[in-house]
């Protein structure tokens, strides 16, 4: 179970772990992933699912504790992070292939023993959300599908008054487990939280995978001991 919601956090914030450098802040990270989680039951008192962990590092919060801030670079462009706020301020990236399954497409009745439907292609991307330019090249993710170029991008990005994406960018969606109809489902109080549509966007960096095994694996210990 915590391997699976490790799993999970990882692709949801991969963005975010990818521009985490130093080893001690993603260690620092996983720390504070388990402080949500642990005070996000205690309050809602639920049976414990790998989901119900991911749902506790996105919500929970923790008593105040002196604010740990990391430096990130995009770039030229050097950001100050609360590790604090990593779950909580970024806004949302909805893949639109995940939208199609949920909405009755396919893959909408995917077994729930199947790994989770939705996976980052990690790589450095600057589409807008909208139509992209002209051109016949492509964007080619690391399983081999390929995105036209002039197709629009397979994302649309939103956020909400609480959210900060021009510091902590982006993250994916919760997606649950319906172990009653067997198939996977978008969490539809995540989704409402996300009420205002950005017109374009561009993701900008390079994926270090590294901090994201690093962070599963401290995340797995901390929550198991």
């Amino acid at each position: 179970m915590a391997h699976l919601a490790a799993t999970e956090l990882g692709r949801m914030f991969e963005y975010q772990l990818a521009l985490i450098n130093e080893p001690v802040a993603v260690r620092m990270l996983a720390k504070h992933a388990v402080d949500c989680i642990l005070q996000a039951t205690r309050r809602r008192s639920r049976t414990l699912d790998h989901g119900a962990l991911v749902r506790g590092v996105v919500r929970g919060r923790p008593p105040p504790a002196p604010a740990a801030v990391v430096s990130v670079f995009i770039g030229n462009r050097e950001l100050k992070w609360n590790l604090h706020e990593v779950f909580k301020k970024p806004a949302l990236r909805r893949e639109l292939a995940v939208l199609t399954a949920a909405n009755g497409g396919a893959g909408a009745t995917a077994s729930a023993t199947q790994s989770s439907p939705a996976r980052s292609s990690g790589r450095v991307s600057s589409l807008s959300s909208s139509a992209g330019g002209g051109g016949s090249s492509s964007e080619t993710s690391d399983d081999g599908a390929s995105w036209p170029m002039t197709s629009p991008a397979p994302w649309t990005f939103h956020t909400s008054s609480r959210c900060e994406p021009m510091r902590y960018g982006y993250r994916g969606q919760v997606i649950e487990k319906d172990y009653v109809n067997g198939c996977y489902r978008l969490n539809s109080e995540d989704e409402a939280s996300f009420s205002e549509e950005v017109c374009s966007h561009v993701l900008l960096v390079s994926y270090r995978r590294r901090h994201m095994v690093l962070f599963s694996v401290v995340f797995v210990c901390v929550l198991v001991l």
